[in-house]
């Protein structure tokens, strides 16, 4: 009743409260309340909608039943929808990690540009030319070569 009256409290109370719930869900259930959480992630609905989820999703990292099961790239898209870039760095990463393509690689040198990370742009970048030169994926070699120089130029204008 107190949340009723009270939005910011409701606001803060809300993922606790989802989780309580969702421990008490049967697997039929949850599937189905997975399956509403992704249509509203990909829904034309309110910025402070899609944060709350985002930030329920984040919450829910680290309840020891691992998370909502949601795959990871759509998370990141919701975070980049929501502007909240270093929470898309976070998904993008944990993306890449397990063994997202190319256009992973893109999306994490261009949420650093965003975050304007300089120097963790030019690591990612460098890290990822080397892979790619040990495994012989050579496709996309010569364009992370142009960005490790265009990096390595743009700190040795700054010093």
């Amino acid at each position: 009743m107190i949340c009723l009256s009270s939005q910011p409290l409701a606001r803060e109370l809300f993922s606790a409260a989802f989780v309580c719930c969702w421990k008490e869900l049967s697997k039929p259930y949850r599937a189905n309340l997975i399956h509403a959480l992704e249509t509203a992630f990909v829904a034309d609905i309110s910025p402070e909608i899609l944060q709350a989820l985002l930030n329920l999703a984040g919450f829910l990292e680290h309840d020891s039943d691992g998370g909502l099961p949601v795959d990871t790239s759509v998370l990141a898209d919701l975070a980049l929808k929501c502007r909240a870039y270093a929470k898309a760095l976070h998904y993008k990463e944990r993306e890449h990690r397990m063994g997202g393509g190319s256009s992973c690689v893109e999306a994490l040198i261009s949420i650093n540009r965003k975050l304007d990370l300089q120097g963790r742009k030019f690591f990612v970048t460098f890290y990822l030319f080397v892979y790619l030169m040990i495994h012989e994926r050579l496709t996309l070699a010569p364009f992370l070569y142009r960005i490790c120089i265009g990096c390595i130029e743009s700190r040795n204008n700054e010093a």
